[in-house]
């Protein structure tokens, strides 16, 4: 965790909300290079739903980050994601290798996820 905070407090982005945002050159004609472009007009570009929010959460928390919770129990898994939620995108989980799964925990793990704006990525 220690080195998550630490991570987080060395990486973050900080933008003026004045930052000009350059024009796009094509790489050829009718493509344009999305790599270069900002996460807001690559989401408006997206054709997947969950990508365009995906590259609007990155934009609106300016961070790509994504932890994965590799955890045997609920509680340890809940405080993972109530304590890095407010930094991340993503938190990915192995739901399989919890012990003491139960129905209470998923709402307790969606109620984290819309409290903090994450997304939740199970991995098996």
């Amino acid at each position: 965790m220690d080195r998550v905070k630490d991570y987080i407090a060395k990486n973050r982005v900080y933008l003026p909300d004045s930052v000009a945002v350059k024009e796009v050159k094509p790489v050829s004609e009718g493509t344009e290079n999305r790599l270069k472009m900002r996460f807001e007009a690559r989401a408006e570009k997206a054709e997947n739903g969950m990508s365009a929010k995906l590259l609007r959460l990155m934009a609106e928390k300016r961070t790509t980050l994504c932890v994965a919770a590799d955890v045997d129990n609920c509680a340890a898994l809940l405080d993972i994601a109530n304590q890095v939620g407010p930094y991340v995108c993503i938190l990915k989980t192995h739901i399989d290798i919890l012990r003491d799964f139960s129905p209470e925990f998923i709402k307790s793990l969606q109620k984290l996820a819309s409290q903090h704006n994450f997304l939740i990525m199970e991995d098996r």
